[in-house]
């Protein structure tokens, strides 16, 4: 693979990343993609452009045109870039929202690979839940959801539930689905096999979204059989 296309989570752009302060460490994998043989990078985005010039310079931005309306230009930015989308290799998404660019640009141009790659799965009672969506508006998601999983050629997922999840749920065949966990930056965080903390009692700090998918409350659960004093502390919006 020398040609990689990313396309964004709808509606995600460089301005977004650069303002939650996660434009380092998403990018950081795709870097280390250069080291391993990547020639150019092409990321797909509905922001404007490069942040003061600041990313790498094999990074190559497509931003919004034509329309500025997200899902308009969602439907067009194959065409709009065609160029830049049939010199790929390989399209991949940052989530499975917005997916459906990748099999629309499948259509136009028979042969293109989409890889749909899912920090999670949105189920449906994430839809329901975190979403708010019913009716009409949910069976649209997941009919979407499910075109994306069968237009894919793989599928990345972080666990086994959300494998197990896709081919149930969508009647996905699970060969082509690829189960690699969330990262950690060991250089950020790790493990001190050495310390000598013997100190009785004992914090987790959790940090994420306070939304019924991050799963918090499974931690307080097991936190509430241990012998000992544990403080938790959550962090987040």
């Amino acid at each position: 693979m020398k040609n990689l296309l990313l396309l964004f989570t709808y509606g995600g752009s460089l301005e977004a990343w650069e303002n939650h302060g996660l434009i380092d460490r998403e990018l950081s994998y795709y870097e280390k993609m250069f080291d391993c043989g990547l020639e150019s990078m092409t990321l797909m985005t509905y922001g404007h452009g490069v942040i003061n010039g600041s990313i790498d310079s094999r990074f190559n931005v497509l931003p919004k045109k034509w329309f500025n309306h997200d899902l308009l230009y969602s439907f067009v930015a194959p065409i709009v870039h065609y160029r830049k989308f049939i010199q790929c290799d390989i399209m991949k998404t940052n989530q499975s929202q917005g997916a459906w660019v990748g099999w629309l640009a499948k259509v136009i141009m028979p042969g293109k690979k989409l890889v749909v790659r899912c920090g999670w799965v949105r189920t449906e009672e994430m839809m329901r839940k975190d979403e708010c969506r019913s009716g009409f508006n949910l069976w649209w998601h997941q009919l979407v959801e499910r075109a994306a999983f069968r237009f894919s050629d793989a599928i990345i997922v972080v666990s086994e539930i959300d494998k197990n999840y896709i081919v149930e749920r969508y009647c996905i065949d699970k060969s082509k689905i690829v189960i690699i966990p969330n990262s950690v930056d060991t250089s950020l965080y790790r493990f001190n096999a050495l310390s000598k903390d013997n100190k009785d009692k004992k914090r987790i700090l959790l940090i994420g979204r306070l939304v019924h998918m991050k799963n918090f409350q499974n931690v307080l659960k097991a936190v509430n059989n241990i012998q000992r004093e544990i403080e938790v502390v959550i962090i987040g919006d």
